[in-house]
């Protein structure tokens, strides 16, 4: 026999699951309690609103963009904000990683260089793992990256296209488009205030 359980959250891209002695879910199993409720962690509930931004040291830009995403509908999903529960860093990215859209920010926190070469300010690493892993995960049309200031980039990055965060506030329609793009209703009123 099968049942159904309502989410245990409100959430209105959550839909109910179906209970059993394991679930699949966000790349981790939970088991069902004796009542028969699947015990889900909150990430699972973002679905398509839920929008994963990647970051470096710069913090204006993520919370700009987190501002931005917030105000048009959507849910911002930012890596330190969200519980440890004992994981390792990737695991933690897995474990937050069901969203709909993925942004990439871009941003000069680093300095690297050739052996012997001039160090060059460069995104930070973690940045361009995560960038590869949501491209790999969501697809590229479900991931934008933002470029903010003059940076190297790395050369396995070298086809993919990304929008400048500029000072005006362009970049916001650039994302908006994007989101839009990859299947998401956006309110244009809302971008455009």
């Amino acid at each position: 026999m099968s049942t159904f359980t309502p989410a245990a959250r409100s959430c209105p891209a959550s839909k109910p699951q179906r209970a059993r002695s394991s679930f699949r879910s966000c790349g981790t199993t939970r088991p069902t309690s004796s009542t028969g409720r699947t015990h889900l962690p909150n990430s699972c509930f973002r679905s398509q609103k839920g929008v994963f931004i990647v970051h470096g040291q710069d913090t204006g830009a993520r919370d700009a963009v987190a501002r931005f995403l917030d105000s048009v509908g959507f849910q911002s999903v930012i890596l330190h904000e969200q519980a440890n529960r004992g994981l390792t860093v990737i695991e933690k990215v897995e474990a937050n990683s069901d969203v709909g859209f993925a942004v990439v920010l871009l941003t000069p926190d680093d300095m690297g260089n050739l052996k012997g070469g001039i160090p060059v300010p460069r995104p930070r690493q973690n940045v361009v793992l995560e960038l590869g892993y949501f491209i790999g995960k969501l697809g590229r049309n479900k991931v934008c990256a933002l470029k903010r200031g003059d940076m190297e980039i790395p050369s396995e990055l070298a086809g993919i296209v990304w929008e400048v965060m500029d000072d005006n506030g362009a970049w916001k329609q650039a994302l908006a488009r994007e989101l839009r793009a990859a299947g998401h209703v956006v309110d244009w009123n809302k971008v455009m205030n």
